[in-house]
């Protein structure tokens, strides 16, 4: 059997839980733009950077909604704040055009 660890308040363990998943999708980013989305390390790694990013950013997805039912954080909440950084990006960013981020706002 698995050990599960040694924090037992359930909000700080999904948060703790969220920092680690955080720190491995940075790896996996910088992995990305150091090595390329499509290198596997010249078959060292059983995935390429880009399937690494993705399991990560899923990962990073599933704690975010662990930690907004373990505080009662509303969907709706993070969806609001969601809006507001992509329309930071639309003004001080390069990343998308204003139709993707028009797009992204209302989906």
């Amino acid at each position: 059997m698995k050990e599960k660890g040694l924090i037992e308040d359930p909000q700080q363990e999904a948060l703790t839980i969220l920092s680690e998943e955080c720190a491995e999708l940075i790896v996996a980013c910088s992995k990305a733009q150091r090595f390329g989305l499509m290198s596997d390390g010249d078959g060292k790694f059983p995935h390429t950077n880009l399937e690494t990013l993705v399991n990560e950013m899923g990962d990073v997805l599933a704690l975010c909604d662990v930690v907004c039912r373990k505080f009662g954080i509303t969907t709706l909440s993070v969806e609001a704040s969601k809006q507001q950084k992509l329309d930071k990006l639309r003004i001080y960013s390069h990343l998308m055009d204003e139709q993707e981020i028009i797009t992204l706002l209302n989906s």
